[in-house]
């Protein structure tokens, strides 16, 4: 329907199937989830990662047991979800492991895959291996060429990067091929570089050179007053939804949940609602929120 707002979140170690259960209650319509399986670990350590997440465990699933129950879960409500194989690039020697790992998720039947490498993207194309494409947000979409260039490759979504502006969002939905639909950030991280462009080695904590204490903002603590908790990096892009409104029916928006910043289902249970509700206005939004306009993304507000 032209007039839904439909939304994405991510699912990971934390996750059961009574949570999934809970999200599509409270209005999620699709998932995604990292994967990383132990003979990966084993063989190349937590620290090269599967999909752009090099900590230990919590970003991702890491049994296969779990995986296709959280699968099998989401189809059993009629929604879908994929997996984010999305690392800028893989070696061909990771082919070895990341290909069986691919046909066993096709197996699950998994609804599609989040990719940013090219050579993969390829890959799986040559290879006639019938998934869906999703394009991470390290693919790096900026203009209606590159939409069109990853559309001949093969590729049925395309995740818009976050420094996007309002107006750029709409230029490139609009000169885009009908058939392809599109993922918009609500929540998440704030990063001072591009996702497409930075290969910073992340899960280090303070030694992470994007959290160098001599960055004035990087080592900025602000208290989000509707989670009641300190948190690095806030970016909000809720109010985002009200001017995109023509867009719904080509439009995901995304409350990527793969690290410790928010409280997962705290925004699940109080955010979700609150937006599925219909009628949905800013003001509203803002004021049940405590709206604090330092963590606007979109400076809409």
């Amino acid at each position: 329907m032209k007039n839904e707002i439909k939304m994405i979140t991510s699912l990971n170690h934390n996750t059961e199937e009574n949570d999934v259960i809970n999200y599509i209650n409270k209005g999620i319509n699709e998932f995604y989830f990292g994967f990383m399986p132990k003979q990966w670990v084993q063989k190349y350590g937590w620290e090269i990662c599967t999909n752009r997440r090099p900590y230990p465990i919590n970003p991702h699933i890491t049994d296969w047991q779990k995986a296709q129950r959280l699968i099998e879960t989401v189809h059993k409500k009629k929604k879908k979800i994929y997996l984010a194989l999305n690392e800028h690039k893989y070696t061909y020697q990771q082919y070895q492991l990341l290909v069986p790992m691919l046909k066993k998720f096709i197996n699950f039947n998994i609804d599609g895959i989040l990719v940013a490498d090219i050579a993969f993207i390829s890959y799986i194309k040559d290879n006639d291996y019938k998934i869906p494409i999703h394009l991470s947000i390290g693919g790096g979409i900026f203009n209606i060429e590159t939409v069109k260039f990853f559309h001949k490759l093969g590729v049925e979504r395309i995740i818009l990067p976050r420094k996007l502006n309002l107006q750029e969002i709409k230029q490139i939905i609009d000169a885009s091929p009908k058939k392809i639909t599109f993922e918009v950030f609500l929540l998440g991280e704030w990063c001072r570089y591009n996702d497409a462009y930075c290969f910073n080695v992340h899960g280090y904590g303070k030694n992470e050179f994007c959290k160098s204490p001599k960055l004035e903002l990087a080592n900025k603590i602000m208290t989000h007053h509707f989670l009641k908790e300190k948190v690095n990096y806030p970016w909000c892009g809720l109010c985002l939804m009200s001017y995109l409104k023509d867009y719904y029916s080509r439009i995901l928006f995304k409350i990527p949940l793969r690290s410790d910043m928010f409280n997962d289902k705290l925004l699940i249970e109080e955010v979700v609602p609150l937006i599925k509700k219909g009628n949905f206005n800013n003001e509203t939004l803002q004021k049940h929120l405590q709206c604090d306009k330092r963590f606007c993304a979109y400076e809409l507000t």
